[in-house]
């Protein structure tokens, strides 16, 4: 079930793809696909008859209809009426060689591919970037494509701040060498800095450090020898964190 849907989706994509060139717009339009993040462990080890709570509550379905919820031969997932993950054990193997699920600040919870057709701009096609972006990049990244600036105000409101930087030249091949800091706060918390990340599992628990240069699987926590640079990271993350008004 779970390669038929990817199968379907490569279809549906495909037809997106076709119906742009049938238009003759596809060389100026800027296509990205994105995956969500990392792979959920939901649904454990072993079959099981509840994915989660809210999976049975009333009103799940808007035909009103039960749902079987859950995983093992008995609930094999396809129909309509089932609502199915793939576990634990699955995840793994689809975040190999990532570290941690989706909702984590570890790799295998914030990295995933992005892939971008744009023929006018991208003079070279095919190539691997490995230069990092984040979601709130998109917003900017489609302001500088179609050539128009964020507004301080629409509406009669003023807006936020726009977080992110715009993608555009990194697609057209030009130097971006210049150092950025991510965040993330979920069920674990991150910053990276350059190729540095400081990750942890969650408030309670402590910091991690890996230089994501050589060790992109998270396998060699190098806090305790960088202690100023997990000190420093910290702080910026806090900062962050009060800026934004994250819990």
């Amino acid at each position: 079930v779970y390669a038929g849907q990817i199968t379907n989706m490569d279809r549906g994509i495909g037809r997106i793809l076709d119906s742009l060139d049938r238009a003759g717009v596809a060389d100026n339009t800027l296509v990205l696909f994105l995956s969500d993040n990392g792979a959920a462990e939901t649904g454990g080890l072993e079959p099981h008859t509840v994915l989660f709570e809210g999976s049975q509550r009333p009103g799940w379905r808007l035909d009103g209809g039960k749902m079987r919820a859950g995983s093992g031969p008995d609930l094999m997932p396809g129909p309509a009426d089932t609502f199915a993950g793939y576990g634990k054990a699955w995840a793994n193997l689809s975040n190999t060689p990532l570290n941690d699920f989706k909702q984590s600040a570890h790799e295998g919870g914030v990295r995933t591919p992005l892939v971008v057709r744009w023929p006018k701009a991208i003079k070279e096609g095919g190539k691997f970037v490995d230069e990092p972006g984040h979601v709130i990049d998109l917003m900017a990244t489609f302001l500088d494509a179609a050539g128009v600036s964020y507004p301080e105000e629409f509406d009669g409101r003023r807006l936020m701040q726009l977080e992110g930087r715009s993608l555009v030249p990194i697609l057209k091949g030009e130097d971006t060498s210049e150092e950025r800091s991510l965040y993330w706060n979920a069920r674990g918390q991150g910053v990276r800095k350059g190729n540095w990340k400081l990750v942890n599992h969650g408030s309670q628990t402590p910091w991690e450090l890996y230089d994501l240069t050589v060790d992109v699987g998270e396998t060699e926590n190098l806090a305790a020898r960088y202690p100023d640079r997990v000190e420093g990271f910290a702080n910026d993350f806090e900062a962050w964190r009060k800026r934004v008004g994250e819990p």
